[in-house]
């Protein structure tokens, strides 16, 4: 698989919701179109983090879910909108939380090997 990672292990559940999503009964795997970026591209760590966010919402989001989940997740959000009303300072905060967890998940991921 020219896909397969040699450092990448935290991320191995984004993986593999890729490959059920992309999977068409490819026996080759030649053949196989996942559209997943090398992990030596410049845009793989966006990548990995964007199918994460997707993958989340829509786990969030399924019918299946309790109404609950969602009316709390949507009140979460509301409040965070009338806290920030300004874009800028919003966006701000969102990037703040994201540059932290990026951290966390370096420091993690570096303790692994």
């Amino acid at each position: 698989m020219k896909w397969r990672t040699k450092e990448e292990k935290t991320d191995c559940g984004v993986y593999m919701m890729a490959h059920m999503e992309s999977y068409e009964g490819e026996t080759a795997v030649a053949k196989w179109k996942t559209g997943l970026l090398d992990e030596k591209h410049k845009g793989h760590r966006e990548q990995l983090d964007n199918l994460r966010s997707k993958y989340a919402a829509k786990i969030i989001l399924h019918e299946e879910n309790e109404d609950k989940i969602k009316e709390m997740m949507t009140e979460y959000a509301y409040e965070f909108a009338a806290q920030y009303p300004d874009e800028e300072t919003m966006k701000k905060v969102i990037n703040e939380a994201v540059n932290k967890k990026k951290k966390e998940l370096k420091k993690a991921r570096s303790s692994e090997c």
